[in-house]
């Protein structure tokens, strides 16, 4: 595809509005005041707005500013999950638990462009009680990406599917990988 991978800035906004739901919002005010460089000039002075585009680097180095205040993977698959509870209030959650997961993952897929400029997602085979599906293309995701990634699939799988979803990374999801592929099961 060439040139710099980029995120929507809607993300940006969605990451700090769940700090403040599933931690002290003084966390959100901590890991604001310390972003440095271009992504702290840029939030500071209003700079990233939600429509905009920015560098996934942006967004990696932001996930890196918020381990240093608590390092923990928990914390950034309890970000991707509730970030997703978030986006899909009770109303669309009712409606997701109508729809197969196969048919969530699909809608996935075209999600997932109005939030990233590149790579996409793929449903690769379906089946009553399971569903296995790859992101193929994808480029700047590091660990932290990658984890917040699959704990916001899971939960909009488990949306459709119930609490008894588990996902398995198959390949990928891994810092620098451009491909991750996935078994969902319920």
């Amino acid at each position: 595809m060439g040139g710099v991978p980029k995120v929507k800035g809607l993300v940006f906004r969605s990451v700090f509005d769940t700090l403040d739901v599933v931690r002290d919002p003084s966390l959100t005010a901590r890991v604001q005041a310390a972003l440095d460089g271009e992504l702290g000039e840029a939030w500071r002075y209003g700079g990233i707005v939600a429509s905009g585009w920015y560098p996934v680097a942006w967004y990696c180095q932001l996930w890196r500013t918020i381990r240093t205040f608590e390092d923990s993977d928990d914390l950034v698959r309890l970000v991707g999950r509730e970030s997703m509870e978030l986006d899909f209030r009770t109303y669309h959650k009712l409606i997701l638990r109508m729809l197969s997961p196969a048919t969530i993952m699909k809608i996935a897929q075209r999600v997932y462009t109005r939030y990233f400029d590149h790579g996409r997602i793929e449903v690769v085979e379906s089946h009553p009680r399971r569903l296995r599906a790859r992101w193929v293309d994808v480029g700047g995701f590091d660990d932290n990406l990658w984890i917040e990634h699959m704990s916001g699939a899971e939960h909009l799988v488990r949306l459709a599917a119930g609490d008894t979803t588990r996902i398995e990374i198959l390949a990928g999801a891994r810092g620098g990988d451009e491909h991750a592929e996935v078994v969902a099961t319920w």
